[in-house]
């Protein structure tokens, strides 16, 4: 089931198509997840797809992984592999099929950017030129569109919920790990796939608290819990400080039957 309209997908590939042309490309051979989600509307695993200047795109899926994807997104248009070798001489043969000379990729850091893959591709392709599209897509996605504007709301909701949760719990005595739980609890119970919680309850900043389950709350100390919420690939981050005192002077949150009413 599609999570985007079909539409909405065709008419940023559209676009997309258009502004390579512009540059002088022959086609886009994309392996980073996030705009691989910005095309096919669907998370997968070892993604890759190709997209030419002119037509439909090709997504290069493993084998016996096919009928699940296509269940869930619109690319018709499919290439199996049975390993990394198969996926880059598939992909080679695309190139030679296609008549490319100037092939973009995207330059980034994500941890799928697939760096190996680009050695490969280079060596195997001597005569194709690689350009990269990071400014092309950066440009596209800076402007949202209404359906991608509800997705950043919702994903702001599920945040807002799980914060509520996770600073109910804060208290002397309570672990960092025990904090991120309940948040994580709420997170993946609204449909979130991919959250992050950072908590921070000891007496020194860490620039990134991933939660410690020997990290306990003490008496007179900061608590800080950042939340980064999913939906449909898009994400909100929620960040909050909270001072444990005294437990007499302690902040009253709200019971869970009293927050799941006003919800």
């Amino acid at each position: 089931m599609l999570r985007f309209p079909k539409d909405i997908l065709k008419k940023r590939l559209e676009l997309f198509q258009k502004k390579i042309r512009i540059n002088g490309l022959d086609g886009v051979m994309l392996r980073t997840l996030s705009s691989y989600v910005y095309f096919t509307g669907i998370r997968w695993l070892r993604p890759a797809l190709f997209i030419p200047a002119t037509g439909e795109p090709i997504a290069l899926i493993a084998k016996n992984e096919e009928s699940g994807f296509k269940k869930k997104t619109w690319i018709e248009n499919i290439i199996t592999y049975a390993d990394g070798g198969e996926l880059i001489f598939n992909i080679t043969k695309l190139v030679r099929k296609f008549g490319i000379k100037r092939i973009g990729m995207e330059f980034g850091l994500e941890r799928d950017a697939f760096i190996l893959f680009y050695e490969m591709f280079k060596r195997l392709n001597r005569n194709t030129e690689v350009v990269d599209v990071a400014p092309i897509l950066s440009e596209m996605r800076m402007i949202k569109d209404d359906y991608e504007l509800d997705a950043i709301r919702s994903a702001g909701r599920k945040a807002k919920k799980a914060m509520e949760y996770a600073l109910s719990v804060v208290k002397k005595g309570v672990s960092e790990t025990e904090i991120a739980a309940e948040a994580y609890h709420v997170l993946y119970k609204m449909g979130s796939e991919e959250p992050h919680v950072y908590v921070n309850a000891g007496p020194y900043p860490r620039v990134h608290s991933e939660p410690h389950r020997d990290t306990i709350i003490q008496k007179n100390t900061f608590v800080t819990v950042v939340i980064g919420a999913d939906h449909n690939g898009y994400y909100a981050n929620m960040s909050r400080s909270i001072f444990v005192g005294n437990e007499t002077h302690n902040v009253s949150f709200p019971t869970k039957m009293e927050r799941d009413m006003f919800a």
